[in-house]
């Protein structure tokens, strides 16, 4: 998680608009474009999630088998 959420680390080392992380991203479109553009950046922050939310969905059993075997007491 704090991976997916570093901000500065990636705006002080990177210097390349392919390479920046969505969150750095977002926030420099925001700032060049001028004004705020709630639309676009509403649509961009759906689609970057859209991996994690396949992730989930795709290992979503193995997530709660396990959240359920640790719940039972032998």
């Amino acid at each position: 998680m704090g991976t997916w959420n570093s901000f500065v680390w990636p705006l002080v080392i990177l210097s390349d608009w392919d390479k920046y992380p969505l969150t750095v991203g977002l926030s420099l479109y925001r700032e060049e474009a001028g004004g705020v553009g709630w639309p676009r950046i509403f649509a961009a922050s759906a689609l970057g999630s859209l991996p994690l939310i396949g992730l989930f969905l795709g290992a979503q059993r193995y997530l709660v088998g396990g959240l359920t075997f640790s719940g039972i007491k032998q």
